[in-house]
């Protein structure tokens, strides 16, 4: 305990500490008292020391955790408005959502070397495979694709005709009148692919896709036309898939599904 002690011959401003002294020992053993105490005191510092800097390290890790994150947004694509997949030999293949992608598909993404595939019934997306030379594969696969983006689909139809033609065969005009919107006339012969099978399949790869049936895909849910509402088959498949994520996808399927497997 420190008191300050006032005299004639020290400064007032000097202070002095009350030291207990224990008469019953001698000087040594009560120097070696106040020694013992005063390692207790200096152990009991250490530990309060090392707790604030465990408490220090604590609250910088919160800091650190607490920081706000930097979220990369993922790069849209400009074939991301339109459905689309990528055939087993990885060419693209874009198909219009409705008459006014149509168009847009057919002024702008149609290039010469592109093949365009149309559902032979009224009311189907044009769909175009985007290469130079193709395979069987690439060109079934994107057959089945248009056809499952017609109106046989909401139809409830199982299978229907798809033909193909080439850019130089395709034309907006007929007998030198323009032809509606999403419509266009097709020269020459075609090529077609009978009964083609309405069967699409959904599966999950850095986000929900679509890709026609006949596809090899390791872990997806093959769909045909059915009676389940698309949001109820969207639930669905997400429970098939194992994929517990809010992101809405049901746009992406043709019309009400049933779910094949």
């Amino acid at each position: 305990m420190y008191k300050p002690q006032f005299n004639k011959y020290f400064s007032p401003f000097i202070y002095c500490v009350e030291v207990k002294i224990d008469l019953k020992k001698n000087i040594h053993l009560n120097a070696a008292a106040y020694f013992e105490e005063a390692k207790k005191y200096e152990k009991k510092i250490e530990g309060v020391e090392k707790a604030i800097k465990e408490t220090l390290k604590q609250i910088e890790s919160y800091a650190e955790v607490k920081k706000p994150l930097k979220i990369e947004r993922k790069k849209i694509e400009w074939f991301e408005q339109f459905h689309y997949f990528f055939t087993s030999n990885h060419c693209l293949v874009i198909s219009g959502r409705n008459a006014s992608q149509n168009e847009i598909i057919f002024s702008k993404y149609f290039n010469d070397d592109d093949i365009l595939f149309h559902a032979d019934i009224h009311g189907a997306s044009l769909t175009v495979l985007k290469c130079k030379n193709p395979s069987e594969s690439d060109l079934f696969e994107t057959a089945q694709f248009a056809a499952c983006f017609s109106s046989a689909w909401k139809a409830g139809i199982g299978a229907v005709n798809v033909y193909s033609a080439r850019k130089n065969q395709v034309s907006k005009y007929s007998h030198g009148e323009y032809v509606a919107k999403g419509g266009f006339v097709i020269k020459g012969e075609r090529k077609w692919f009978k009964g083609v099978k309405l069967e699409l399949q959904v599966y999950f790869d850095n986000g929900f896709k679509i890709a026609p049936g006949v596809m090899k895909i390791e872990k997806s849910v093959k769909i045909r036309p059915g009676p389940v509402k698309r949001f109820d088959a969207m639930m669905k498949i997400k429970k098939k898939l194992g994929i517990n994520l809010k992101d809405d996808f049901s746009g992406l399927l043709p019309g009400d599904c049933e779910i094949v497997q």
